[in-house]
């Protein structure tokens, strides 16, 4: 009875070792979606030249350990482990803050209210404003209103959620650099950043998803209305910014930090869902694919036209927090076209003949506007 209880548990321990061997992923190209990477390929045993590829070694254990077999499963089991019994996050990508909360650690994200980044100096912030009213005052030339949109970090409105304690949410790189701005040009700044803190002070309403580094609906709707009362002054809008019914369902929503950090079987939130959003989005239309034409590099673009309304056509250069913002205008205005990218184009801007130009930035990429495109300033000269 011994040896045959021996015999089990030693062959159990093989198939533990050997199981995942024979298990190992083939397939090229795969995509590690909690990672946000491509797993290495199986490589090639000659190079380009037919000779020995001298890095095979190297190549062959950086392709075991991305595809062993079951090791999307062994990775999940302990990121969970950490999560819950540590109490930290696996993902370099990702820090646990206090009741559940996740923060993005990229681009700078988390050095925000240390004022380390972008930490400008004045002649950085001089040539921000230099190249910002040039690119107003050609704007102006044409016809064309001008705004440059700031919207904050999720550290910048939620700092009380980081474990750090010096965390300070009163003054941070976007609060100088519109300062400055407002100072020393006439450019039209909204920072939302204001108006959110104000909200969050007067109501319970959370405006960023607690696993994710966007902001939800409700975010989305407050910069929104900034944005309204701007164009309003501007009279680009003639009526009273429309009102939205935003509720949450009973669905649940996988999160982008969740996901990296494989933790999403315990960590979801509601889903959101507006019941009076009408207008749909145009992702494939003549419009839409001559401006990937244009600009091969563009992330994402849609166009939303309503021909019953007598207003103004916006367009929008945008990161990953604009879309949403502008489907809400979409439903106040002629014409919307939002472009996800930072590279504005006379040739796109000639294509849509916008009434007013609007350059969304986030607060984890500011740095961005000291390296506004030379080519396009050199166009408009």
């Amino acid at each position: 009875m011994r040896n045959t209880s021996d015999k089990f548990i030693f062959a159990f321990f093989v198939l533990l070792i050997i199981f995942p061997v024979l298990t190992l992923n083939f397939k090229q190209n795969t995509i590690s979606e909690s990672e946000g990477r491509y797993l290495a390929n199986f490589p090639k045993f000659f190079d380009n030249n037919k000779s020995f590829n001298q890095n095979y070694g190297d190549e062959l254990k950086n392709w075991c350990k991305d595809n062993f077999g079951f090791r999307k499963y062994f990775m999940k089991l302990c990121s969970i482990t950490e999560y819950t019994i540590f109490n930290r996050a696996v993902s370099p990508k990702v820090i646990k803050g206090k009741n559940d909360w996740l923060f993005f650690t990229g681009e700078n994200n988390l050095t925000i209210l240390k004022g380390t980044y972008p930490n400008f100096d004045e002649n950085e912030l001089e040539e921000i404003c230099e190249k910002q009213n040039k690119v107003k005052d050609y704007f102006a030339s044409k016809g064309i209103e001008y705004i440059i949109l700031l919207t904050p970090s999720k550290v910048s409105i939620y700092p009380e959620f980081i474990y750090e304690n010096y965390y300070n949410p009163q003054n941070t790189p976007i609060d100088l650099l519109t300062d400055y701005l407002e100072k020393n040009s006439d450019i039209h700044v909204i920072n939302t950043k204001t108006a959110l803190l104000n909200k969050k002070a007067s109501s319970d309403t959370l405006f960023f998803y607690k696993q994710d580094s966007h902001w939800n609906f409700y975010g989305h709707y407050v910069c929104y209305l900034e944005l309204a009362k701007k164009l309003k002054k501007l009279n680009l809008l003639q009526k009273e910014p429309k009102e939205f019914n935003i509720y949450t369902s009973d669905d649940y929503m996988p999160d982008d930090l969740s996901i990296i950090n494989n933790v999403i079987d315990i960590l979801h939130e509601n889903k959101q869902l507006i019941s009076n959003l009408h207008s749909e989005r145009d992702e494939d239309g003549d419009l839409i694919k001559k401006i990937y034409e244009k600009n091969p590099n563009v992330e994402y673009c849609y166009a939303i036209e309503d021909f019953d309304i007598d207003g103004p056509t916006i367009l929008i250069y945008c990161d990953s927090m604009g879309p949403g913002v502008m489907h809400f205008l979409a439903e106040n205005v002629k014409k919307t076209v939002c472009i996800q990218s930072n590279d504005m184009s006379l040739e796109i801007i000639d294509l849509v003949k916008p009434d007013c130009i609007i350059y969304q930035i986030g607060e984890r990429r500011l740095d961005w506007l000291t390296e506004l495109d030379d080519d396009f300033l050199e166009s408009i000269s």
